[in-house]
């Protein structure tokens, strides 16, 4: 019972105690994993609550320098001090997307965050957006469903964050070709995300959807990445109680598996 409740509390659910009954072995073991649980989970709470209201904070001075920039941007008449202006313009942009992804990562984090579940034929659903995605996204991805119907209940915006990410990601790296799949089987369903790009080393994999992890630095950089994309989709399928794998695709490149257990409304 201890070990179940320590590998639920690592899983990230720091809500998790062990039994403190007379009756049960090692009580006393386990009076202290859960003195030691509590710490660790204020500790937690307050490191969010602290980043979220720091990002909260950067919105005005960010905003500030921005719109400083643009007034000097149409005061000035020498290039070089254009160029630089246009350049601190680019850079509070970025300090601003970086900023929304934060407090979207803090709100999806949450254990009691909300989710809208509705049921829904996910093979309609692909296909109805499947334009929209692609206009959205600035890339082209073939959509492979396979089914007529296949339904069940998910939060039609937050997946669609979910899967947005992941073929962003995915168009960052792909040589030419991305394809989503749609994959059932007895109990889950799984969307993949298809690259035919390098992949990526299995030795990244269990930290991949960590905040701020990064396989190579250098080249998220170069492609505008911030680090919290994938673990914005972990967290957003953990809301579903699913949850997101990484693995080889047969395109040579990586495969993203959104899994989604089968639910219907009986």
């Amino acid at each position: 019972m201890l070990e179940k409740t320590a590998m639920e509390f690592a899983s990230g659910n720091f809500s998790a105690r062990a039994s403190e009954k007379q009756w049960v072995r090692l009580g006393k073991l386990n009076r202290t994993f859960n003195r030691m649980a509590t710490k660790i989970a204020d500790l937690m709470i307050s490191n969010k609550a602290l980043t979220n209201a720091v990002a909260h904070e950067l919105r005005t001075p960010i905003f500030r320098i921005q719109w400083q920039s643009e007034v000097l941007l149409e005061q000035v008449q020498d290039p070089e001090a254009k160029k630089q202006l246009k350049s601190i313009i680019e850079d509070t942009e970025d300090m601003e997307k970086l900023v929304d992804e934060l407090l979207y990562y803090a709100r999806v984090e949450r254990p009691d965050a909300a989710i809208n579940l509705e049921q829904v034929d996910l093979v309609s659903w692909l296909n109805e957006n499947h334009t929209k995605w692609e206009h959205h996204i600035g890339q082209k991805f073939l959509l492979q469903t396979y089914q007529s119907e296949l339904t069940t209940q998910i939060d039609g915006f937050l997946l669609s964050r979910a899967l947005v990410n992941l073929i962003g990601n995915a168009k960052r790296y792909a040589k030419e070709t991305i394809v989503v799949k749609l994959v059932p089987d007895s109990d889950h369903i799984a969307i993949e995300v298809h690259d035919d790009g390098i992949g990526i080393d299995p030795k990244h994999w269990g930290m991949l959807f960590e905040p701020f992890y990064r396989v190579d630095k250098a080249r998220d950089r170069a492609s505008g990445g911030y680090g919290l994309g994938l673990a914005i989709v972990k967290h957003i399928m953990l809301r579903h109680g699913g949850n997101v794998e990484v693995s080889h695709s047969e395109l040579g490149g990586a495969c993203f598996s959104l899994i989604l257990p089968i639910r219907k409304v009986l």
